[in-house]
């Protein structure tokens, strides 16, 4: 009976981690898939890659969009 009250917590932690890290893959797979795009950019023209990639994932869903997808435009 002592063991139940520990437990539920942490399965509750376990399946929220869970659901956090498949929230967050679609942005995490963006970022390794333009990072080297956006750095040498930013050697280019002094945007920050970070600023860069942000920027295409807020705009393009993390490449998700219909124009991102059809039209390779970020």
């Amino acid at each position: 009976m002592h063991l139940r009250k520990p437990l539920i917590p942490l399965l509750c932690l376990i399946a929220f981690t869970i659901v956090a890290q498949n929230r967050l893959k679609p942005y995490v797979d963006y970022i390794a898939k333009y990072n080297e795009i956006a750095t040498r950019q930013q050697k280019l023209h002094g945007v920050p890659a970070s600023i860069t990639l942000a920027q295409g994932i807020l705009e393009s869903g993390a490449g998700n969009s219909e124009m991102a997808k059809r039209s390779n435009n970020h």
